[in-house]
């Protein structure tokens, strides 16, 4: 994926030239070393703890392997120095396990110094330039964006390059039942089948229901969407004949009230309960009132 389809808002984050610009090795001691190649160790290294990536394919890993067999590490990962020594992985996870599956010594590599965010986010460029991360993947990596670092939704979605519908419409992924982030997870229906069950986690049966038809008869994204439709449908024609048993019955108690009590009412409802207010002229009439509810 080439670097103008990532947005301009990574761009403006992150040089594209990022992996080239300079290669930068904080134990130099003169400026000559600054600028050459490095070869680490790579038990020196460990994994980026902010990978969003859970699943590396077996196909796509072993291929490389060969590659890498075949040619060696071509583009250098990208690491940066421990507190304590040694390196984290910033960029690079699939040819660092490559490599150690291949028990290389060492591996060529960048180091840099970036914080923690730029760890996350240079992670997902990585991802999405290469190899797209599952639909829960993304999403949990938007929400560790936010969570972490402090970072509205717009500004996540500036900072991937992606509009903010398509950021807010993958975190709600993952509110799914479990179930069906697993049959995501495994492939068993797609993403166009996981919004559309997302959107019906206020019809937890029905919900489960189209899971099924999904799963068990090959329902089309086109046909789940008629279903969940034809569910919110129904739901908005029961809540409407309930609202009118309601109102109807609201209408009789009043009828009823001024009939008994021979003067106006009028009932003012609220969210929870209301109110009652009922007439009178003076302190003879209110007596008669009391008199009667009594």
């Amino acid at each position: 994926m080439s670097s103008s389809a990532l947005g301009r808002g990574l761009e403006s984050l992150i040089p594209t030239d990022f992996i080239i610009e300079e290669q930068f090795d904080p134990t130099a001691k003169s400026g000559d070393d600054i600028g050459k190649n490095l070869e680490v160790k790579l038990s020196d290294i460990e994994p980026n703890e902010h990978q969003p990536r859970m699943n590396f394919k077996e196909g796509p890993m072993a291929d490389l392997v060969e590659s890498i067999r075949v040619h060696g590490v071509i583009q250098p990962v990208v690491i940066s120095p421990k507190p304590g020594g040694g390196y984290n992985l910033i960029a690079g996870e699939r040819r660092w396990r490559a490599s150690n599956f291949l028990k290389l010594d060492t591996i060529p590599a960048i180091i840099r110094t970036p914080n923690d965010q730029q760890k996350l986010e240079l992670a997902l460029v990585e991802n999405v330039q290469r190899e797209d991360l599952g639909p829960l993947e993304t999403a949990t990596a938007y929400v560790k964006l936010h969570q972490q670092f402090n970072l509205s939704y717009e500004q996540v979605a500036e900072k991937v390059g992606k509009a903010l519908s398509t950021v807010l419409n993958a975190i709600r992924l993952l509110n799914l039942p479990a179930d069906a982030k697993q049959a995501l997870y495994d492939k068993r229906i797609s993403e166009g089948h996981a919004r559309v069950l997302a959107g019906m986690n206020a019809f937890p049966e029905a919900q489960k229901e189209l899971l099924g038809h999904i799963l068990d008869e090959g329902w089309s994204v086109r046909q789940a969407e008629q279903f969940s439709v034809v569910t919110k449908s129904q739901d908005k024609s029961k809540q409407a004949a309930k609202t009118e048993e309601v109102f109807k019955f609201r209408q009789e108690a009043v009828t009823k009230l001024k009939n008994k009590l021979n003067t106006e009412v009028e009932l003012k409802p609220r969210s929870k309960g209301g109110r009652l207010v009922i007439d009178y002229r003076d302190d003879e009439e209110l007596a008669r009132i009391v008199s009667s509810i009594g």
